[in-house]
Parts: C-alpha cells; sequence; structure tokens
C-alpha cells in the first residue's frame, strides 16, 4: 500500500455538532476515495458530549479523579467512531475503527493534557488493507502503564497530525493531513466579527498561525507540526479552497464569495431521487431545488415537494443550472437531456441505460476535461469504479476488468445459496428496494452489460454497445445450482491487437477469490493495469442511499466547479504562482 495515497481527515465538533451532520463526514471521506485514496478519519466527541459529560462528573464527585475522567470522557470519542460508521454503512461504504486502546498512541506527561510520543502505524495499515477508510479516536491516547489518557482541549487536531507525521515519506513538504472545521481556512480576523470582510490566508507559517488560529486551532497541534516539520491543511468540508499551514511563505487572498446557491431540477422521486431530495435538503446553502419532474405530480407520496416545483416534463426554459436525472426511463428523455447538454447545462444520471444506449451521442459530454454529463452512480452504485477505471487507465493502462456489478442479482444469488427459491429471493429484493418491479434488467444481465459497456470505454475508449456484450442473467438457475462462491461476473479483456472480449455469465468462483468479497448488494471491480497489479474496488451497489451518495458526489463536484469560478472572479488579474495553483488544483 503506498503511503501517499492516504488522506488523514480530522473532524472537529464544529462539523459535527449533532448526529444529525454525519452526513457532512460521509460526503468529505467519500470525496477523497473517488480520486483514489485511503481515508484515516479522526473524529472528535459530537457536539457537547465532553462539556456534558463533565457536568455529570462533577455532579457525582467535586474532586475529580483524572483517571476516570479521561476514561469517561473517552467514551464520547468512541460514540462519534461508531456513529460515524454507521453513517458510512448507511451510504454504502464499508469501514474499519479502532478504539483508544488499540490505536497505539503512546503518551506522557499529566493525564488529561498528555503529550504523544509514539504511534504505532502497524494496526492502522492492517486494518486500511482490508477497508479503504479506518475511523479513528481522537484527543484520547494511552500512557504505558496502560491507562487511558487525553491530549487536552482540541486534541483530536494533535492526533491526526501525529498519524499523519508517522505517514510522512518522500516529499515531505506534501500535506497528507486536513483539519475540517467550520470555517474555509485561516484568516486575519473573525470572520463573523464586525466590519469588512477579513482576506484567507491561502497559506500561512507556523509561528503567525499560532498567533492568528485563537479558538480554530490548538496550539500544542501546531507546535508539534512545527516541531516536525510537518505540513497540513486547514478547511472547510466540500471546500474548494483550504490554508496551507507549515514552512510556507504567507499569503493572503480575498475571501471567497457567497455563491447563489445552483438551480437543480429533479427527474424521478423513486427509491433513489427520494435519497437524493433528502440530501439536496440538507444543503440549502448550495443548492435551490426548482423543479421536481415525475410522471404524475398529483400522485400521493411520503415525500412532499411543494406544489410549484411539481412538474410532469422538464422545463429547460426556466434555466435550471444542473440536471439530476434518476427516473430510469431514459426512452423519452434521451432527446431533451441532450438538448440540455448541447445548451452546456451539466446534467448527472443513474441511467446507466440511457448513457449505454447513447454512448456514441454522448461521448463529447463525458470525455471533456470537465465533463457536463456525470455518470458515477451509473456503474456500480456507491462503488466508484468509471473514476478508478479512468484514474488506472491514465496512469499505467487497463489490460483486464472483472466485476460483480449488479447488487440486485448478487442479493438475490446468496439468498438462493441459503436455501431460498429464486422467486422468494427476488421478491425480498422487491420489498428491500434492490429490485425494480420489472427486474428483467438486473436478472436476465442486461444492466451488468450496460455497465461493462460504461467500464470499456472509460478504460480504453471503444464504444462497445451492451447488446454486443454476450449476457446470461441469473433468471434460469435453481437453488440447487447456486452456492455461496457463485456471482454474476461480469469480464472484458483487451488483446494485443486491441480487440476488446467482453461477457456476464454466472461464474463458480475460487473460494480465495478478491470478487467473493461482494456480498449481499455489494459490488466489486477488480481492475488489471499493463503492469499487471490488480486494484480492487469495493462497496453497496444497490439501494437508496449508496446511489443517492454517488449522484450527490457528482453533484458536489458540480458545485466546487461553480464555486472555484466564481472565487477566480475575484482574484486579481496579476498571474497567480504555479506554487498556488498546485494548491487550488488539489483542494
Amino acid at each position: 500500500m503506498s503511503l501517499d495515497r492516504i488522506q488523514v481527515l480530522k473532524f472537529g465538533s464544529s462539523v459535527l455538532p449533532s448526529a444529525a451532520h454525519l452526513h457532512v463526514a460521509v460526503h468529505e471521506i467519500y470525496r477523497h476515495l473517488r480520486v483514489g485514496k485511503k481515508v484515516i478519519a479522526v473524529t472528535s466527541a459530537i457536539g457537547d458530549t465532553t462539556d456534558r459529560l463533565l457536568k455529570q462528573a462533577r455532579v457525582i464527585a467535586k474532586q475529580q479523579n483524572e483517571e476516570a475522567i479521561a476514561e469517561l470522557l473517552a467514551t464520547g470519542e468512541a460514540e462519534a467512531v461508531a456513529l460515524l460508521k454507521l453513517a458510512l454503512a448507511k451510504a454504502g461504504i464499508a469501514a474499519n475503527a479502532l478504539s483508544a486502546h488499540n490505536l497505539g498512541l503512546q503518551t506522557d506527561g499529566p493525564l488529561l493534557d498528555a503529550n504523544p510520543v509514539q504511534l504505532d502505524l502497524q494496526p492502522l495499515l492492517q486494518k486500511l488493507q482490508q477497508r479503504s477508510v479506518l475511523i479513528v479516536p481522537g484527543f484520547v491516547g494511552k500512557h504505558a502503564d496502560d491507562r487511558l489518557s487525553l491530549l487536552g482541549r482540541g486534541g483530536s487536531d494533535l492526533t491526526a497530525l501525529v498519524i499523519a507525521q508517522a505517514l510522512k515519506h518522500g516529499n515531505p513538504q506534501s500535506p497528507t493531513c486536513r483539519l475540517l472545521k467550520d470555517v474555509a481556512g485561516l484568516y486575519e480576523w473573525d470572520p463573523a466579527a464586525d466590519g469588512p470582510p477579513p482576506r484567507r490566508f491561502s497559506s500561512i507559517g507556523f509561528e503567525e498561525a499560532t498567533a492568528v488560529g485563537g479558538a480554530v486551532l490548538q496550539p500544542k497541534a501546531v507546535q508539534y507540526a512545527q516541531r516536525q516539520q510537518l505540513n497540513f491543511e486547514l478547511g472547510q468540508c466540500s471546500s474548494t479552497v483550504t490554508t496551507l499551514v507549515g514552512q510556507v511563505g504567507t499569503e493572503l487572498e480575498n475571501s471567497a464569495p457567497t455563491s447563489a446557491p445552483l438551480k437543480v431540477a429533479l427527474i424521478g422521486l423513486g427509491t433513489v431521487g427520494h435519497g437524493v431530495y433528502s440530501l439536496l435538503g440538507k444543503h440549502a446553502d448550495k443548492f435551490e431545488l426548482v423543479q421536481v419532474v415525475v410522471a404524475n405530480p398529483h400522485k400521493p407520496r411520503d415525500l412532499n415537494p411543494p406544489c410549484s416545483i411539481l412538474k410532469n416534463e422538464l422545463d429547460l426554459s426556466a434555466q435550471p443550472d444542473v440536471i439530476i436525472e434518476v427516473a430510469g426511463c431514459s426512452a423519452h428523455l434521451s432527446e431533451t437531456l441532450l438538448q440540455a447538454l448541447a445548451l452546456g447545462i451539466p446534467v448527472l444520471t443513474a441511467d446507466k441505460e440511457l448513457v449505454a444506449n447513447q454512448l456514441n451521442a454522448l461521448a463529447p459530454y463525458l470525455n471533456s476535461r470537465t465533463p457536463i454529463l456525470r455518470c458515477s452512480a451509473a456503474v456500480a452504485g456507491i462503488v466508484p469504479a468509471l473514476e478508478g477505471v479512468g484514474r488506472i487507465a491514465a496512469v499505467d493502462g487497463v489490460q483486464q476488468l472483472q466485476g460483480v456489478l449488479n447488487g440486485t442479482s448478487n442479493f438475490i444469488l446468496q439468498q438462493m445459496a441459503d436455501g431460498h427459491s429464486f422467486h422468494q429471493a427476488l421478491q425480498q429484493a422487491q420489498e428491500l428496494g434492490y429490485a425494480e418491479s420489472d427486474p428483467s434488467a438486473d436478472i436476465y444481465g442486461w444492466d451488468a452489460a450496460r455497465k461493462l459497456s460504461l467500464l470499456i470505454h472509460r478504460a480504453w475508449g471503444v464504444q462497445l454497445p451492451p447488446e454486443r456484450i454476450p449476457s446470461q442473467g441469473i433468471a434460469a438457475l435453481t437453488s440447487t445450482e447456486v452456492g455461496p462462491n457463485l456471482r454474476l461476473v461480469a469480464k472484458a479483456y483487451r488483446h494485443a491487437d486491441g480487440r476488446i472480449s467482453a461477457s456476464v455469465q454466472p461464474t463458480e468462483l475460487p473460494k480465495d477469490h478478491v470478487l467473493l468479497q461482494a456480498n449481499g448488494v455489494g459490488n466489486a471491480v477488480l481492475i488489471e493495469d499493463s503492469l499487471l497489479q490488480s486494484h480492487l474496488l469495493l462497496g453497496d451497489g444497490a439501494g437508496r442511499w449508496p446511489t443517492a451518495e454517488a449522484v450527490f458526489a457528482d453533484l458536489l463536484d458540480v458545485w466546487r466547479l461553480h464555486a472555484k469560478s466564481d472565487f477566480a472572479a475575484t482574484l486579481p488579474t496579476s498571474k497567480p504562482s504555479a506554487e498556488c495553483l498546485a494548491r487550488e488544483a488539489s483542494a
């Protein structure tokens, strides 16, 4: 595992004032997974948990036992770790977690204001080998006598920096740690104060950061980073900008303007549409829902969008900034969506049928440097399959692909392996929202073929229509033919002469095959590059929240591009330095 592909993210109580805000951390973690990184998420206790626990301790005893206080306050971080793991699982992202005792952060000094001594990195790396996300508690360490210790107020910053220091190698100036706060970086003064808005530091040295950091940065954490010569970033979740703190020159730039929310048209309010609608409601500062297009605007439904935005067809004259299509009915929408793309309106879709069947017409909108057609959710749900294949193709080239690409079929096969009949398993998949009322595309292999067609295009630039991919689904299988190692496997291989061989069929896999890690509605994509190195991507491929999270990740990418454009318009016309441009690109 390459250590420079590990991103340390620290989520403080200002980012997570309550459990209802955990989706913000999920978005940020998934943002880094999509670009091929593994993530170590360091979390503080949620909201005012630490203060509440201290208040309870004072009620019990005025004379407090430091060892008991450390054990009590550590439960706040333990709770936050477990809740974040649950929130990630809801989105289809599997994560590992370590307790304070198992983290291996050794400390000394005062028990309630301890200093880090060393970190055993091996337990962290072992967990990251198993899953791409590891959640650890901040603020808490362990003395040599095995007593829990605390790193002082704001100590989660210090935990994250200690982990980043242990990971540091190669280029010591490369930041691997981002401290996430409720502000977009460090400013000349408090941006909430009266008076003119302050400028934001795009970069700042250690000593000046200590002077202006105030309540945003723990001084002990900055002093540790300075001793270790460790650069780090500070910013907001989803932000396009950060402040780089470290051995750097101090640079100021105008604060990013408050952009008007993007006007969003949502097509479809079914299983996935419901999830996207819910997420949009949590980000009213970034998005304004102006149209919800459904077949029957008068149909009773659990959600109650305002009647004024319910439509039975998309109105392009209203000039939406972005269109989200999750209706899954491409036949009558393709012409309208092509028209929107031609007008330069970004379209985000989870409809692999639409994209695969119209690939020739849609390719120009997919292939540009900043594509206005985005379809991450169309292949493998939460698994960043298209992004992963595209990244590997650009760096080392792709030799072959294998994948379990249909979560519905995978769920049905595993139910059958447990003794259920095909029809019982299908009915259960439909009841759970994993299968449509007409499951033909899933059970006959057409869905997997469409996804494979898109992966082939991303890997090799070849437009292989799904109808030309030999496909055998699972509809004809009986329970006696299905064992625990049977998966519906999609394969594609590029021959030396450039020809592509592809197929979709039920396959009995060897008991140690990595694709067997796709369980239930799980999907897995195994990519072999031209150097014969294997890359495995895992996650849930069906269900409301995994698919909605993938759609919303595309939407946040569009929002960041929009925000960057607005921000660039406020900058001086003088040419920025190459270092500044590199930082903005990585943010």
